[in-house]
């Protein structure tokens, strides 16, 4: 995959850290999980990070990409600039709630196979 690196540390640090400030918080027994991969079907490599928090109301769901919308916590512009920056990068930023409670944040890069030469 080709992304900057500069970018991807920052999109995967907005990611953690609201992660760690809004589902682990003071629990010292919860835990971010970062995955990587390639999706069943089209190959596409893919990172994706993970908790075990309350998750994200449906009314906040629909808008938490939106710049300045924070759902009362924070500046409303790390969720924006992370898919901002996913996307200069060809790669697509998605949410859904995470089976058995929390969130997923998946970022999911574009196709490596774009780059190959004929």
């Amino acid at each position: 995959m080709r992304v900057d690196p500069d970018q991807l540390r920052q999109i995967v640090w907005n990611l953690c850290d609201n992660a760690l400030k809004h589902a682990v918080g003071e629990d010292q027994t919860q835990s971010v999980d970062i995955r990587y991969g390639r999706l069943s079907g089209n190959a596409r490599p893919f990172l994706e990070v993970a908790d075990r928090g309350a998750g994200v109301a449906h009314e906040h769901a629909e808008r938490m990409f939106e710049p300045f919308y924070s759902g009362g916590r924070g500046t409303g512009l790390g969720l924006f600039l992370a898919r901002e920056l996913a996307q200069t990068n060809g790669a697509t930023l998605l949410y859904e709630a995470r089976s058995g409670g929390g969130s997923l944040f998946r970022l999911v890069f574009a196709d490596p196979r774009r780059w190959e030469t004929q």
